[in-house]
C-alpha cells in the first residue's frame, strides 16, 4: 500500500485480494509476492497466524515523499493565495516525483511484486506527486524504454488497470491553524473550506485511476476553523 500521511508525506499500501476486479470496501490494500516459506523449505505452518500469512503473502508498504514544494523555493508564493497552506510542487519536484515513480516500479518489479493501490492525502503537492509516481506505474512501456523517458510530458500511453487511487483526508495533517502557522490563521477565517471539491483533487491524478469502491477512513475535512 501506498499512503499519504500527515504533513505532506504520502504512502502507498497494496494488498492482493482473490479478484482483482471484485469490490473492496475496506480502506487498505497490500502488495503481496507469491513466496511460501512453508512449501519452498518443508516448514510447517504456524496455524495461528494470519491466513495471508499462512498462504505465504507478504504484505509490503512503500512510503514517498511528497517533491520540493513551490513555497520552500519562492518564499513570496503564499503571497494573496487563496490557500496558503497547500502550495503545489516545483517544476523539479514535478520531476523528481516522475523519476522516483519509475524507480519504485523497477525495485518492485525486482523484488518480484506489482503495485496495485495508492492512498493519498488530499494536499496538492502530494495528488501531484502521487499522479506522477502513479503514472509512473501504471506506463505501458516496459521498464528498459520507460527509464528512457526523462519527465511525464512525453504523453506516454498508460494502462490503468494496473493501479488504483483513492484520496484519503485522514492521511493529511491537523487541519488548525495553530498547528498551520501564523499566516493560515490570518487566512483561515475567511476560507469556508481547508480543500477544493472532490472532484477538482481527482483531476489532478490521471484519468482512470480513481477507485470510489474504497471506504474512506476519514471521509471528509472539517470546515475551516474546526479545532482538530
Amino acid at each position: 500500500l501506498f499512503f499519504c500521511l500527515k504533513w505532506g508525506r504520502w504512502w502507498l499500501l497494496f494488498k492482493k485480494v482473490p479478484e482483482r476486479n471484485s469490490p473492496s470496501s475496506a480502506a487498505f490494500y497490500y502488495a503481496s509476492s507469491p513466496r511460501n516459506r512453508g512449501e519452498e523449505r518443508g516448514e510447517r505452518l504456524d496455524l495461528d497466524r494470519p491466513a495471508s500469512m499462512a498462504a505465504g503473502r507478504q504484505q509490503r508498504v512503500v512510503v514517498m515523499r511528497h517533491g520540493d514544494r513551490l513555497d520552500h523555493a519562492e518564499p513570496m508564493w503564499p503571497a494573496n493565495k487563496p490557500r496558503p497552506w497547500d502550495p503545489p510542487l516545483t517544476d523539479a519536484g514535478v520531476l523528481r516525483a516522475w523519476t522516483v515513480g519509475k524507480r519504485i516500479r523497477a525495485q518492485a518489479a525486482a523484488d518480484g511484486y506489482a503495485l496495485h493501490r495508492v492512498l493519498v492525502s488530499p494536499f496538492h503537492r502530494c495528488l501531484q506527486t502521487a499522479a506522477q509516481a502513479v503514472a509512473a506505474l501504471c506506463a505501458v512501456p516496459d521498464d528498459a524504454a520507460l527509464a528512457a523517458v526523462l519527465d511525464s510530458s512525453a504523453n506516454v500511453p498508460l494502462d490503468t488497470s494496473r493501479v488504483k487511487v483513492s484520496i484519503e483526508y485522514g492521511l493529511s495533517e491537523m487541519m488548525n491553524v495553530e498547528a498551520m502557522g501564523a499566516l493560515v490563521s490570518q487566512v483561515a477565517p475567511s476560507v469556508e473550506k481547508w480543500f477544493p471539491d472532490q472532484a477538482e483533487l481527482e483531476a489532478i491524478l490521471p484519468p482512470g485511476t480513481i477507485d470510489h469502491s474504497t471506504q474512506p477512513l476519514f471521509p471528509e475535512v472539517y470546515p475551516s476553523g474546526e479545532n482538530l
